[in-house]
């Protein structure tokens, strides 16, 4: 009777065990290295070698620096970004582990690596904004709490992502087992620049939940958010509105000079 009692409590314990070990590997799901594409590209020294930063369009006063999700290969979207970039020189980061980029991946090495990036390249331009999606706004968001980054344009963001994580897996402590946890509320408290919010309202991945808690902590000077109807976290990228979205909040930044091509 006591083995049949301890049979679920021993399964239990073993996907508990396997949750923390693996968790890594589902958070970050690490790209193979693609050839070198860009006009250029960055080496950023890191503890374990070098950072990987794919530049399109160097050279020009307004740059954007953009973080992708936990699955993106950063340079599979060079062909659309080079469509509507305009006047902007967009940066690339590949996270570690990710592509080209040495290293292992972790929460507290991806933002010292954007911190890193943005002092690798802030004095070449007049502006300097971050983007970024998924996984990703939360690292564009810290680098807007943590310099002086001019504008911030974020896509799916999410309050925590350990209390995401507890949505996904409601029968495991992920509080108690999650090694990167980016609990973004203290950041978002303290972003001060134009923010741009884009969700989608069918999101399952990221809930709009999510993002609405974090939306009640940031106090932008400025916060432009834009609701996707019937669309998900993959699809929300498909609608029409999506990238002019984009273009009209990059716009405030250019000078007349710079729009008038």
């Amino acid at each position: 009777m006591i083995w049949f009692l301890l049979v679920p409590v021993v399964v239990y314990g073993g996907f508990c065990l396997w949750l923390f070990v693996r968790q890594r590997d589902i958070l970050f799901l690490r790209q193979p290295p693609a050839p070198i594409a860009g006009d250029t590209h960055l080496e950023i020294p890191i503890e374990s070698g070098f950072l990987h930063v794919t530049v399109l369009n160097p050279g020009q006063a307004c740059a954007a620096i953009y973080f992708g999700g936990n699955a993106e290969a950063v340079n599979e979207s060079i062909p659309e970004y080079r469509t509507w970039i305009g006047v902007w020189t967009l940066y690339l980061v590949h996270y570690r582990g990710f592509g080209h980029s040495d290293g292992v991946p972790s929460e507290a090495a991806i933002k010292a690596d954007a911190l890193r990036v943005f002092d690798a390249v802030r004095d070449q331009h007049q502006t300097l904004i971050t983007a970024g999606r998924s996984l990703g706004s939360g690292v564009a968001l810290y680098l807007a709490s943590a310099r002086p980054i001019d504008g911030l344009m974020i896509v799916s963001p999410y309050d925590s992502l350990a209390r995401v994580a507890a949505r996904h897996y409601p029968w495991f402590p992920v509080s108690w087992l999650m090694k990167d946890p980016f609990h973004m509320i203290e950041s978002a408290k303290t972003v001060t620049c134009p923010t741009l919010v884009l969700f989608a309202e069918a999101d399952d991945v990221i809930p709009p939940h999510h993002t609405q808690t974090l939306l009640k902590a940031l106090h932008a000077a400025q916060v432009e958010v834009h609701a996707f109807a019937n669309h998900n976290h993959q699809s929300i990228s498909e609608d029409a509105r999506y990238i002019p979205t984009f273009q009209a909040f990059m716009a405030r930044f250019e000078t007349p000079v710079q729009q008038a091509g």
